[in-house]
């Protein structure tokens, strides 16, 4: 699992005295000592489209996964996931929801999967964990970020990253009090990018590769959203995407 995990989160992004820095995450899952601050970053991290355009050899960074709100993989309770089919278990919000008796919800345990088997998520929420997961799976297969921008060839029946945030997580999730999530006590996890890809690559338009992730970027913001109502600035998050995964602890 240890190699499975590497093979989908390959960078770790912290963030320490208000920067950002990165670091890569080897087979024993440890990360390279050392710090590094990249100059001349804005906050926003996509404020500069040519940022996303230019890329170079990034040093080893930190030790290990650090956010104030972080509680440690034992103090995780629920995780929520977005993402295309490597993400995807077939969950239906509208169906049985995760409890003690099936972690998952629905389907039954490992779902229906790209991976015909348990996936990253099946591990995470049954197997690789110090505590137990209720798990809100709400990948879709074949989605992109956002339809407006690469749509799927399956059409509208995908549930693009901007549908499972907005027509499934906020309505469903957010503000649901049946849920005792926090941004404590849970881990959002989001991996997308290689429908976007093998869809729009052909164009070459470096503008679509900026309005994608403005829109990657809006919709982790509205993710953050009914924390901030809460009173709570932080979440702990991971973000994966093809070939290299990024990570933060708490964003």
């Amino acid at each position: 699992m240890s190699r499975l995990l590497v093979s989908i989160l390959t960078l770790f992004v912290f963030t320490c005295n208000a920067r950002v820095f990165i670091a890569p995450v080897f087979d024993d899952g440890q990360v390279q000592p050392g710090c590094y601050n990249p100059p001349d970053i804005p906050q926003n991290l996509t404020a500069k489209p040519q940022r996303w355009r230019d890329t170079s050899a990034v040093p080893p960074l930190v030790t290990r996964q650090v956010g104030k709100v972080w509680p440690g993989w034992q103090g995780v309770r629920y995780l929520f996931t977005f993402g295309d089919s490597y993400t995807s278990t077939s969950f239906n919000i509208h169906g049985a929801q995760p409890s003690p008796e099936n972690p998952l919800g629905n389907p039954a345990y490992p779902g229906a999967t790209s991976a015909d088997g348990p996936n990253y998520v099946d591990f995470l929420t049954t197997t690789y964990n110090q505590s137990f997961i209720e798990t809100f799976n709400l990948g879709y297969g074949g989605a992109t970020i956002d339809p407006s921008l690469v749509g799927s060839p399956y059409g509208l029946i995908v549930q693009s990253f901007r549908q499972q945030v907005q027509e499934e997580f906020l309505p469903t999730y957010a503000t649901n009090s049946g849920v005792g999530w926090s941004g404590s006590n849970s881990l959002f996890t989001v991996f997308f990018g290689i429908n976007d890809v093998i869809l729009s690559y052909g164009q070459r338009n470096s503008t679509l590769n900026f309005l994608l992730i403005k829109s990657y970027e809006n919709l982790v913001h509205q993710v953050r959203k009914p924390m901030l109502h809460r009173g709570l600035s932080t979440v702990n998050s991971i973000f994966s995407s093809m070939p290299l995964g990024l990570a933060t602890s708490s964003s």
